[in-house]
């Protein structure tokens, strides 16, 4: 099989994108717990066009697979998440997207925040690959160039999860679990994993 084409993301690719990540994301147990749900997808497709469309690939930090079948964003090293511009233009969408979730959306970020590292890293917020491209090595191809980065400038990479079978996936590419815990009022499993600079994957 051959390996997908990788590129930097473009602002064509915002609406595939966007939707590539909704249907990932729809029934994904950190998801199912931060956003209504009374048209999920929608509210994701939305919420995937801010954040990662717009904010992250701002920073630079998207990667895909050609036809968008696959996606990374990162937020680089000096950036932890949106900043006050960008909270002032999309905060109150952002609000009504998560709709009755957003006070559960507010304390899961609480606590991931806290076990985020205090070096400069690469911190992967979202990864996905399309349902129906799934299995294909499209996860692995779509985080090289940020793990190569990382490998060069000589930091760590970090993320979390909510599922054993990401587990799993991000040891095969060099992570390691440092840490883990249960989102409150019956939320779901997290695990927080690191990828020192140089780790085997």
């Amino acid at each position: 099989m051959s390996l997908p084409t990788v590129r930097p993301v473009r602002p064509g690719d915002a609406a595939q994108l966007a939707v590539t990540m909704a249907r990932a994301f729809d029934d994904y147990a950190y998801t199912v717990w931060t956003v209504q749900a009374e048209g999920r997808f929608d509210r994701l497709r939305r919420l995937y066009s801010l954040f990662v469309a717009e904010f992250a690939a701002g920073h630079g930090g998207v990667w895909v697979t050609g036809d968008c079948a696959a996606v990374a964003s990162w937020l680089p090293p000096g950036v932890t998440g949106p900043d006050e511009a960008f909270q002032e233009r999309h905060g109150a969408a952002i609000a009504e997207l998560m709709g009755d979730r957003l006070p559960f959306a507010a304390a899961a970020g609480e606590i991931t925040d806290q076990y985020r590292p205090t070096e400069p890293h690469w911190y992967l917020a979202s990864m996905a690959t399309h349902p129906d491209w799934q299995n294909r090595g499209l996860g692995a191809s779509v985080l090289a160039p940020a793990l190569r980065r990382c490998d060069l400038d000589g930091v760590p990479a970090f993320t979390e999860t909510a599922s054993e079978a990401n587990v799993r996936f991000y040891r095969r590419a060099g992570f390691e679990v440092v840490a883990e815990n249960e989102l409150p009022d019956g939320g779901p499993h997290l695990w927080f994993l690191r990828r020192p600079p140089g780790a085997a994957g």
